[in-house]
C-alpha cells in the first residue's frame, strides 16, 4: 500500500513541478519575449485538477481532511466507534457516486478536445474514477486496520 501512495505522491510532485515550470515559462515569454505558449494555461489548469483530486485521495489516506468532532466528543467510546463507521460508510457512498458519475462525465465528453492543447477531455475527466478508486483503496485499508487492531486509533492513521 505504501508503494501506491508513493507512486501517487511522485505523480503529484511531477504535476506540480511541470505546472509551475509551464506557468513560469509562459510569464517570462509573455513579458520578455512578447509571446506566450497558447496551450500552457490550459494544460496547467488540467494538471491542477489532477493534482487536486490525487491530493484529496492522499489526504484521505493520512486522515488530513477536515472533520467535525462536535458530536463525537460528547458520546461514549462505543457510540464514537459506531459514528466512525457511519462516517466511513458515507465516504464510501460518496466515492461510489463520484466513480459512477465520473464515467458518465467521461462518456459525455468523448470526442471533445481542449481548444488550446488538443488534449482529449476524457483524459482530464478520468481523474474522477482514478482518484475515487485510490481513495476507496486507502479508506478500505484504514477500515480493515481499525477492525483488525480493534482500535479506534486506526481510524485516523
Amino acid at each position: 500500500m505504501k508503494t501506491i501512495e508513493r507512486i501517487v505522491e511522485v505523480i503529484i510532485f511531477v504535476l506540480l513541478l511541470s505546472m509551475a515550470g509551464m506557468v513560469f515559462a509562459n510569464v517570462v515569454g509573455r513579458y520578455l519575449l512578447g509571446t506566450s505558449l497558447t496551450w500552457a494555461h490550459e494544460l496547467a489548469r488540467y494538471q491542477f485538477v489532477w493534482l487536486t483530486f490525487l491530493g484529496a485521495a492522499i489526504g484521505l489516506n493520512h486522515g488530513a481532511h477536515v472533520g467535525m468532532d462536535l458530536l463525537t466528543e460528547h458520546v461514549g467510546p462505543r457510540v464514537r466507534v459506531v459514528l466512525t463507521y457511519v462516517a466511513d460508510a458515507t465516504i464510501f457512498v460518496f466515492l461510489y457516486v463520484w466513480f459512477r458519475f465520473g464515467f458518465r462525465l467521461i462518456d459525455v465528453n468523448i470526442g471533445y478536445r481542449g481548444p488550446g492543447s488538443g488534449i482529449p477531455m476524457t483524459l482530464v475527466y478520468a481523474v474522477g474514477p482514478v482518484a475515487s478508486v485510490l481513495a476507496a483503496v486507502f479508506l478500505t485499508r484504514r477500515v480493515v486496520a481499525r477492525i483488525t487492531s480493534g482500535s479506534e486509533r486506526a481510524s485516523t492513521e
